[in-house]
């Protein structure tokens, strides 16, 4: 039987991720930011922004989801998310037992009473369906690894439910924390 397979076949795929990195450090190293980079390393006219908000636990039902924070990037500047703290404090909680349901979302308003439906809303990537506690009070926020940014005037929400078992209204709180930096597009 005869190999009809090309010899550089193999040569090609094997040099593919070496061209594709070199091919990305191109379009970065000819673009606006170069090394270090300020979404990893916070540029000097930086402005750091720490969001926190707390609200009793809703009834249960997602038509009673309740917004705990949000953050809108002002105009003419970008903001890189870099720790994240969602919690309910309050009674016969099991973590990871779906009592609970919390999002973090981009621009989905939310108006009294009713679930976020902007058509162009949608949540984060990985934070759609968060049923833990991520993060406390003690050790602060978690990272959200990747550093995901966010364009001016995008409206980044954290919302949250009960579906059943925890205990709802006050002393039974949510409480959300959005940590990060936000810095001129010019910059």
């Amino acid at each position: 039987m005869t190999n009809t397979k090309p010899q550089n076949q193999a040569a090609a795929i094997i040099q593919m991720p070496k061209d594709a990195m070199s091919r990305a450090s191109e379009l970065v190293a000819g673009g606006i930011y170069k090394p270090p980079y300020p979404w990893d390393v916070p540029p000097p006219a930086h402005v750091p922004r720490h969001v926190m908000g707390s609200i009793p636990a809703p009834a249960y039902g997602s038509s009673n989801q309740v917004e705990i924070v949000n953050y809108t990037v002002p105009e003419g500047s970008w903001f890189v998310l870099k720790g994240l703290l969602v919690r309910y404090d309050g009674q016969n909680f099991t973590q990871g037992s779906g009592d609970i349901v919390f999002q973090l979302d981009i621009d989905n308003p939310q108006t009294l009473g009713q679930a976020g439906n902007s058509a162009l809303g949608r949540a984060v990537p990985d934070y759609g369906q968060i049923l833990f506690n991520l993060g406390d009070f003690g050790f602060g926020a978690i990272r959200v690894w990747g550093s995901p940014v966010f364009y001016s005037n995008q409206r980044l929400g954290v919302k949250g439910y009960t579906v059943r078992n925890v205990a709802t209204g006050a002393p039974n709180y949510f409480s959300a924390w959005l940590m990060g930096w936000e810095w001129a597009i010019a910059q």
